[in-house]
């Protein structure tokens, strides 16, 4: 969703200036290049894609595999989980496919720069257990950073963590 060959050009602009404020805009348009919004995206995927992957013959595990996160197919309409075959049919239950690790990182676009462990819970619609596994790797990779505790939680025990895209 980003724009690489952009970013390029404007470092490139970076690079070449000498002018302190020419550079603090350049800087500042290349913060905006790489943050982007992928809520845009969400809600024009969950517009559309339910009647287009039906028109076209696309299931949910082609979605899933491709790393969409089961909370957007969900909210798109699909039947991702929780939905029992009608008692007619003669093929064996299969157990529904839980949130993997990789579904999580793929979700960490959809939630704000700074978020919690709830929030991209919330986005993913992984466990408590998978979520924190996936931000513990994240945050070894240098993907995300563990900013400590929410200095605005005004909730009683202990504030969330707060977690930030880098």
């Amino acid at each position: 969703m980003r724009d690489e060959a952009q970013i390029a050009k404007l470092r490139a602009q970076l690079e070449s200036s000498t002018d302190p404020v020419a550079k603090l805009k350049a800087m500042a348009s290349i913060q905006q290049a790489q943050d982007v919004n992928g809520g845009e995206a969400r809600d024009a995927f969950m517009a559309v894609a339910k009647q287009w992957a039906d028109s076209e013959g696309i299931g949910v595990p082609p979605f899933l595999e491709m790393g969409v996160p089961t909370a957007d197919l969900t909210a798109a309409g699909f039947p991702v989980r929780g939905r029992r075959r009608p008692a007619a049919t003669t093929t064996p239950r299969r157990r529904s496919t839980g949130v993997r690790v990789a579904d999580v990182k793929a979700a960490t676009p959809s939630v704000s720069k700074r978020f919690t462990v709830k929030d991209l819970q919330t986005a993913s619609g992984g466990t408590n257990a998978t979520v924190r596994k996936a931000l513990a790797e994240l945050v070894a990779d240098g993907t995300i950073t563990k900013l400590g505790p929410d200095p605005d939680s005004s909730a009683r025990g202990r504030s969330p963590i707060l977690y930030q895209r880098t």
